[in-house]
């Protein structure tokens, strides 16, 4: 059972992983797995004393198994369908999810919930999707560049997602309009909200937190090409581009783990020491 699984996240991530490669919105996908799977051996070691099993599981997975070998038909020539890759991931979390409920009912199925539906975080998103949220982000961005650009005293209007400055146009392209940022920012902050066991509540505060931090931090960097830009010319763009983009995530990343930090640490859920729990010896002075 567990080989039969195995070879089927190793398919599935062995498709994702032409997504990964070609795609640099998504380079972020190759740790997913190796997380999830540290996520799923946590659980693991917390996991709840198996329930009833489920009825009918068994049949779903083997229903699941004929399906994924038809998916998989589709998928040989047109291995670029984001909709195929969809299905599939679903469909193999749908599997797992159905087995552990035929092994330890409802709640092991509920408990290893997480870490597999984690893995959903490294499937490019539907293009009905992205596509809307890449051009909308696009002129977000051009727009407070140009806001901020002009609260400086650099002259700066705004057409659509390009940036006319004295230089020249510079275009805010799918590269800078940060959504590479929001969705490494999403996986970071679920898996972050997981590792420290954070409540319902934590998990949402961090996760609108760090989507707040992505689009700033992409801001701050879009703000610092163009500056160059109108103080050195265009051609201090090409120059400042990649190195300001990894330097921009990696700063969005270390500020997303420090609010997990500050959230792991939240004093008010430090319990106050009651007056007469304190070690004997000890006084106090009221003024």
């Amino acid at each position: 059972m567990a080989l039969f699984f195995g070879a089927l996240w190793f398919v599935l991530c062995r498709h994702l992983s032409a997504h990964w490669n070609l795609n640099p919105q998504y380079g972020y996908g190759w740790i997913v797995p190796p997380l999830a799977a540290y996520l799923a051996a946590r659980r693991w070691t917390t996991r709840p004393a198996a329930s009833a099993p489920l009825k009918g599981m068994g049949a779903l997975v083997i229903a699941g198994a004929l399906v994924f070998g038809a998916l998989w038909l589709v998928e040989a020539p047109n291995p670029d369908w984001r909709l195929i890759s969809w299905l599939l991931a679903l469909l193999i979390a749908g599997m797992s999810l159905a087995t552990l409920a035929a092994l330890g009912g409802r709640a092991w199925a509920a408990h290893f919930a997480f870490p597999i539906l984690f893995t959903l975080t490294a499937v490019p998103w539907p293009t009905g999707i992205e596509i809307p949220v890449v051009q909308n982000l696009m002129r977000i961005v051009a727009m407070i560049t140009v806001e901020a650009l002009n609260f400086f005293h650099v002259p700066a209007l705004q057409q659509g997602n390009v940036i006319e400055i004295g230089a020249g146009l510079l275009g805010v392209d799918e590269a800078c309009s940060g959504v590479r940022s929001l969705q490494a920012t999403l996986m970071a902050s679920l898996f972050l909200g997981e590792l420290y066991s954070f409540t319902f509540g934590k998990r949402l505060v961090l996760l609108v937190a760090g989507l707040i931090v992505a689009l700033l931090t992409n801001v701050a960097r879009t703000f610092f090409l163009a500056w160059n830009a109108a103080k050195d010319g265009l051609d201090a763009v090409e120059k400042w581009h990649d190195p300001a983009g990894f330097t921009i995530l990696t700063g969005c990343l270390v500020v997303v783990w420090l609010l997990a930090l500050l959230l792991d640490h939240d004093p008010a859920e430090v319990p106050a020491t009651p007056p007469d729990a304190r070690p004997s010896g000890s006084w106090s002075t009221t003024f």
